[in-house]
């Protein structure tokens, strides 16, 4: 009876330890949360206490910031005000996010639709 309790044990160490790394291996990814008043992003899956420098650019301006993604790889970054030059209707902006460890995730602001002058 002894073996069969631990390969019962080893079965479930094993399931585990998959369903682990299949979190980790998630891709990190960047969520534009907001613009107005401050450009907010927020990173999933990156690794758990990673520094990570978020970089916002336009083509006048580039700032960045560094945050450390919390203990289940996710972080909120807040990048300040738009430039005063930039025109949300007809500008567009980049966010990277890049790890101590290489991690990366890019995500792009295009306003697509504006409402007509008037």
């Amino acid at each position: 009876m002894r073996p069969l309790l631990w390969l019962v044990v080893a079965a479930a160490a094993a399931a585990a330890a998959i369903g682990a790394g299949a979190a980790v291996s998630a891709r990190p990814s960047l969520v534009l949360v907001d613009i107005k008043p401050t450009v907010k992003v927020t990173g999933l899956h990156f690794r758990a206490l990673e520094r990570v420098r978020v970089t916002f650019k336009t083509d006048v301006a580039s700032r960045s910031r560094w945050v450390r993604a919390s203990r289940r790889g996710s972080f909120v970054a807040d990048l300040g005000l738009l430039p005063a030059s930039f025109d949300p209707c007809k500008g567009v902006f980049t966010i990277v996010a890049r790890g101590r460890t290489g991690d990366q995730a890019i995500v792009r602001y295009v306003q697509r639709e504006c409402p007509p002058p008037g």
